[in-house]
This record gives structure tokens, sequence and C-alpha cells, in this order.
């Protein structure tokens, strides 16, 4: 049987929902001596075949990865995967460092000129505010407009490449497709999976 890489994917999400549930439980609790040896009976039963579907469904999940992992590295989907994280993390930088600008950068200038004006309040205020110690600060962005516009334009442009990205990965997961073996097949319809 084949599949694509998005029923792979599903496949693996399934099958770990189903180890999650099946329990293999091998201490039980007897109350009634009459019925001990048809309970326990059951009982071992009970786990062992649950045991053994946990077993069976673990290989099947791991060899899914296995095929996956290796049509993905000859597909090219590492790669893109890869290239969409870093195009991320660039993005997440450049919003991060943008985000709270608003571009008002203050010269040179400026800054000496509003730090004079500060010192000079300071030193002829007696009993004010300046006066009691604070210190002279002048506070200032360091991206300008024209900074901060073309960072804009690079978060943009980063955006745009995270969507195409998305689609070929899309595209390369639906187009890609492994071979699931009989026995694998066999083990995924009885858990009524395929």
């Amino acid at each position: 049987m084949q599949i694509n890489l998005r029923k792979a994917s599903a496949l693996q999400s399934d099958i770990h929902e189903i180890l999650r549930n099946v329990e293999v439980e091998t201490v039980a609790t007897f109350e009634e001596r009459e019925v001990v040896v048809d309970e326990m009976t059951e009982a071992i039963g009970e786990w062992r075949t649950n045991l053994e579907r946990k077993t069976d469904l673990i290989n099947v999940l791991f060899s899914i990865r296995q095929k996956v992992g290796a049509a993905n590295a000859e597909s090219g989907l590492n790669d893109l995967l890869t290239e969409h994280r870093r195009v991320t993390e660039q993005k997440e930088l450049l919003e991060e460092l943008t985000n709270r600008l608003k571009g008002k950068m203050l010269t040179v200038d400026q800054v000496v000129t509003k730090l004079a004006q500060l010192e000079e309040r300071a030193a002829n205020a007696k009993d004010s505010y300046f006066a009691r110690g604070r210190d002279v600060e002048v506070r200032t962005e360091l991206m300008d407009k024209d900074d901060l516009n073309d960072y804009r334009s690079q978060i943009r442009s980063l955006k745009k490449l995270q969507r195409s990205i998305n689609e070929q990965v899309l595209e390369l997961n639906v187009r890609t497709i492994i071979d699931l073996s009989e026995a694998e097949v066999q083990v995924l319809s009885n858990e009524d999976l395929v």
C-alpha cells in the first residue's frame, strides 16, 4: 500500500493515541475464589494481547518514521523545513527589534544639546526634582525611520518566503509517497486505521 507523507503523519498521530490508551496491566486483584481461574486466565490473556498489540504498533510507527525520514531527505523536504526555520528565526529577530520602535532617533547634536540643558537645569535648581541626585540622561532610539522601513520591508519579504516554502512543503507532503508492507497494512487494518 502506498501513502503520501500527509497520511503518514496522520497515521503516526493515530498510532500514538492508541498506544497511550492501551494498557498492559500485569497485576490483578481477585476477590472471589470461585472465579479466580477464569478471571486470571482472562487477565493474563488480556495483558499478553495488549503487549503484542502495542509491540506491533510500535514497530509500524517506527517503520513509518524511518520511511518518512528517508523520503524527506530524498525529496528535499528536510532542506525546505530547515530553510523555513531559518527564515522564521530571522523574521522573528527583525520583528523583535522593530516592533517597539517608531523611528524617532535623535542625532548626536540633539542628544548633546538635551544633556546640556538637563545639566544646566540641575545646576540651577537648588531644591528641585533635578537637584536630588537624579542622573541626567537622554534616551533615544538607535534606528532611524529609513532603517525601520528597510527592516519592515525585509520582514514582509521573509513572510512571503515563508508562505512560498509552506506551499512547497505542502506539495511535497502530498506528492511524496512511501510504501507500507502487507504486514504493516494488516496491523493498521486491525486498528481500523486504513
